[in-house]
């Protein structure tokens, strides 16, 4: 089972399902399809979980440059907010809450 979905009217959005959850409550949405995710595992992209925006692995951008750069390992290397991007499975599912 995916541990990220993918909202099938806005599939830029990709959650784990609490964050679809809350989303539907603060939209009033009593009802959403969403599609599994899988990561991308060496394709040579990163997400930058700090600034919300997705970059090619060796372009620079994400080092020394970047005023968010924390390595992990706190000397040098892969970044604290490197995360993955992800695409989507032919898993579906519908979620339902009760709005009152």
């Amino acid at each position: 089972m995916s541990k990220y979905w993918f909202d099938k009217k806005h599939p830029e959005s990709c959650y784990p399902i609490k964050r679809h959850r809350e989303e539907m409550l603060e939209n009033n949405e009593p009802e959403r399809t969403l599609i599994g995710a899988k990561a991308i595992i060496g394709e040579g992209i990163y997400y930058c979980t700090k600034y919300g925006e997705p970059g090619d692995s060796g372009d620079g951008m994400c080092g020394k440059i970047c005023d968010g750069y924390n390595p992990r390992n706190g000397k040098n290397g892969r970044c604290l907010h490197s995360g993955y991007c992800y695409e989507p499975t032919k898993e579906t599912k519908t979620i339902k809450i009760n709005i009152e």
